[in-house]
């Protein structure tokens, strides 16, 4: 296994000399709910040493020199001569970790706005651009007197 510089900065570890089915727990890789250790069989880079391709695959890092965790999306192929055989495998890796506390961020935040909206004293109705009706609150039912399902796809 080759490791380059950028790979170590990035999950925060070099090259460790263990067999591939303890790659989880020696490299601390999880599942998205970052509990359960990621089967060995499942990393990208056992998928592309068995010849298979793998695009964007979203990865949880954590271990003692990364305790608060690194997401990463890791995509990889199969490395073959010309003759097909294989002779092991590549992944590159991305650290989206940034992204990732964007979105919970934005997620966090419309989450809030949608509950606002719903439990707000006023009646509020949002339509897209062409004046199709996308969003109608609790009290926009009580002061209209039409439930939502009755003004879905209606136009203002």
């Amino acid at each position: 296994m080759i490791w380059n510089p950028v790979a170590e900065k990035i999950i925060r570890l070099g090259k460790l000399d263990v067999p591939q089915g303890e790659w989880s727990e020696r490299y601390g890789v999880y599942l998205p709910d970052q509990v359960t250790l990621y089967p060995p069989d499942d990393l990208p880079m056992s998928r592309a040493i068995r010849g298979e391709s793998v695009n964007g695959q979203e990865l949880f890092i954590r271990h003692t020199k990364a305790p608060d965790g690194v997401w990463v999306s890791i995509s990889g192929r199969p490395l073959k001569d010309e003759a097909g055989v294989s002779l092991g495998g590549v992944i590159v890796i991305r650290n989206i970790t940034e992204q990732k506390q964007i979105d919970e961020t934005l997620r966090e935040s419309e989450e809030e706005s949608r509950s606002i909206i719903e439990t707000a004293t006023s009646a509020f109705i949002k339509t897209d651009p062409t004046g199709l009706i996308v969003a109608w609150n609790r009290q926009a039912e009580s002061t209209f007197g039409w439930s939502r399902a009755e003004w879905a796809g209606s136009w203002m």
